[in-house]
């Protein structure tokens, strides 16, 4: 799940489960962030985000079925803003492009920026700005969008998901 589309109850319980374990305040710390990061997404000079989500994530259940449903359902508020792009991957359909890789690519509007990788691990983040580097990750994202489900599609199976979540 993209770190810019998670609601704060589902990135404190990830932060919960990471090791070495964080104290509380840290973890609560991370995800009031995440939540003021994601306050670009709206207003008059809001970002452009596009997303591709593998389903299986969907299902997940990080933080229990009723977090997990709220998840899912700002997925789909997201998603009916004009700035913002979310498709699923559906599980089963075998090998895809950039499978058991995250990334986030970063594009600018001024020119003079290049496109930037944005690679998050366990211990380290990084940024790729070779442009032979990039490419291979934009390639792959638009390969990703070509093999998800369209926004439409996506969000439709997102309320099935959210639907079928109990406790």
């Amino acid at each position: 799940m993209p770190g810019l589309l998670q609601i704060e109850d589902y990135s404190k319980a990830l932060g919960d489960t990471a090791l070495p374990r964080a104290n509380g305040e840290t973890t609560d710390l991370r995800a009031q962030v995440r939540a003021r990061r994601q306050e670009r997404l709206r207003g008059e000079a809001a970002l452009h985000a596009e997303a591709v989500i593998w389903e299986p994530a969907l299902h997940q259940g990080v933080g229990g079925a009723s977090i997990m449903q709220r998840q899912i359902r700002h997925l789909i508020e997201l998603s009916a803003q004009d700035n913002v792009a979310i498709q699923v991957v559906q599980a089963g359909i075998g090998t895809y492009p950039g499978m058991g890789s995250s990334f986030t690519m970063l594009s600018f509007a001024e020119r003079h920026f290049g496109d930037v990788v944005y690679l998050d691990s366990l211990t380290r983040s990084i940024c790729l700005e070779e442009p032979d580097e990039v490419n291979a990750y934009n390639m792959t994202f638009e390969a990703l969008q070509k093999v998800a489900l369209d926004q439409e599609a996506s969000v439709t199976l997102m309320g099935a998901i959210a639907d079928d979540l109990s406790d």
